[in-house]
């Protein structure tokens, strides 16, 4: 397959300390793109952005369930690459997280303690809606820009 070259393309990663979004900032910026590796886990992200051939990836602590937090680093990482091109929501809580075993132990919904449905719902809904509204407005203004969301049932 051939390689794509994103060169001069900025693109932000959440979820970019582990699995997808480990793999997508890593991809990337072999082709070329500046990636911001956003994560709640800035160590995970600082290993991410150490693994990659390149210096294009720069690690960002984000909690993407909070607005204030999701608008000051959008907001800094706009200013630090003067621009951005593209948004990948890839931050998520799967069946893993609310249950290591749910491939061999089944957990029925109503199984579920309540504050873990909550946490799914304000990482993988609250989160991705948080950083595609702080980064809509940029691209709007420049007729240009993606919002890409990830999704998996393996995770």
């Amino acid at each position: 397959m051939k390689k794509r070259d994103l060169t001069n393309k900025i693109c932000i990663v959440t979820g970019s300390g582990s699995g997808l979004g480990k793999a997508m900032a890593l991809g990337l910026a072999d082709a070329g793109a500046t990636v911001a590796a956003v994560d709640i886990d800035l160590a995970a992200a600082q290993k991410t952005a150490q693994m990659s051939k390149s210096d294009l990836i720069a690690p960002f602590q984000c909690d993407i369930t909070d607005h204030i937090n999701v608008e000051n680093t959008v907001s800094s990482i706009i200013a630090n690459y003067n621009g951005l091109n593209v948004l990948i929501n890839c931050a998520g809580l799967g069946m893993a997280w609310i249950n290591e075993f749910y491939l061999t132990n089944r957990l029925n919904f109503w199984d579920t303690p309540p504050k873990k449905w909550q946490a799914v719902m304000d990482v993988n809904v609250k989160g991705a809606f948080l950083m595609a509204y702080a980064t809509a407005s940029y691209f709007l203004k420049r007729n240009e820009g993606r919002v890409i969301n990830v999704t998996t049932s393996l995770n």
